[in-house]
């Protein structure tokens, strides 16, 4: 009798080392990975200053700037100001970790019932954001914007 119980407390013993080494291992593997996504999108982190793109590819400058945080993973927060330094909208973009440099979110104006979605790409020798965006909330308002946002000096 005394090998069947010592059998049995081998194999939980063995079980709560094997699940206490699978936990571990996982720590370790999320924690590696979210230093290299860090590593990867938090440079882009800042504030950019915000110009229209008209066509033939002419930039205006709007005055305005847009403040994107890192928040983790493949997140960021956005929030835009504009020339009298009013914070207008905010939003979220998430860039998608296999390319690296393509990203979606969408925003919202804060005294104003103004949606949308924007599509950005980042241009990392120009340092700069390429965006797309399409208001969804108001069929007979704008439709479809183009944006460059470049990091402030």
């Amino acid at each position: 009798m005394s090998t069947f119980w010592g059998i049995i407390k081998d194999s939980v013993v063995g079980l709560i080392i094997g699940v206490a080494a699978s936990y571990a291992y996982q720590r370790f593997v999320d924690a590696y990975k979210s230093r290299q996504l860090s590593n990867q999108f938090g440079r882009q982190q800042g504030k950019y200053d915000e110009y229209r793109r008209e066509p033939g590819s002419k930039l205006i400058k709007t005055g305005g700037t847009i403040a994107l945080v890192y928040r983790g993973q493949t997140k960021f927060t956005s929030e835009g100001t504009n020339l009298q330094g009013k914070r207008e909208w905010h939003g979220q973009l998430f860039m998608r970790e296999e390319a690296g440099v393509i990203g979606a979110g969408f925003y919202s104006y804060h005294d104003k019932d103004d949606t949308g979605i924007h599509r950005v790409i980042y241009n990392p020798e120009l340092d700069q954001f390429d965006v797309s965006g399409e208001n969804t909330s108001h069929p007979e308002g704008k439709k479809d914007f183009k944006m460059v946002w470049k990091r402030s000096s």
